[in-house]
């Protein structure tokens, strides 16, 4: 019989979490969310402004990709004095999709890059690019200098721009035909999403 990663989730008793943020105790344990295979999503109390009754919570998101270790953050905030446990929790499930998306995001645009910086085209190395528009020409005819050095800056991120418009389109068609492997990812994020929804119900009825 195949054995399935199950995704295991964890209750965080949020109410004690802010008593205890109050009373100056274990701010900065890691409370564990989800787990799934090697990859972890867990929340710490770093920082309670006392004057305006803010909680700050940092959530984080361990994982491996092909056997290396990393780990990616995004900072939840948390008014005690406007917003219910309840709204809370529910903004703190967005805020955990919205940390997954950024990962699986930023893994798939890195690989696209990756398999496509043959085509990548660096500027610095291009021979007489000044020759080859017209514009420089202009350029090199202002007297100001300020105003010369702020044409020279757009004048060259415009033309890496042009010169790099296949290598964008490939990475973009890259994006579009793969996924990302990061084990659990997704199968977490489809939990945060039904969590979310059935909150949501619940609060409309």
């Amino acid at each position: 019989m195949k054995n399935e990663i199950q995704i295991r989730t964890y209750k965080v008793d949020y109410p004690k979490l802010i008593e205890m943020a109050l009373d100056r105790k274990d701010w900065g344990k890691e409370n564990v969310i989800y787990t799934y295979g090697r990859t972890t999503i867990s929340i710490i109390l770093e920082e309670f402004d006392f004057i305006r009754n803010v909680a700050w919570f940092r959530i984080y998101c361990k994982f491996e990709k092909n056997g290396e270790k990393d780990n990616d953050d995004y900072l939840a905030r948390f008014c005690l004095n406007n917003f219910s446990l309840e709204d809370f929790k529910i903004h703190l499930l967005s805020c955990v999709k919205s940390l997954i998306n950024n990962i699986i995001d930023r893994d798939i645009k890195t690989e696209a890059e990756e398999y496509n910086k043959a085509l990548y085209v660096d500027i610095d190395k291009v021979k007489d690019i000044e020759n080859l528009f017209s514009d420089f020409e202009q350029i090199k005819l202002i007297k100001d200098t300020s105003l010369k050095r702020m044409c020279l800056e757009k004048f060259y991120l415009k033309t890496q721009d042009d010169l790099n418009t296949n290598y964008r389109k490939q990475v973009s068609e890259y994006i579009k035909t793969h996924i990302c492997n990061i084990e659990g990812l997704k199968e977490i994020r489809k939990i945060v999403i039904d969590e979310k929804s059935a909150m949501l119900s619940v609060g409309e009825q």
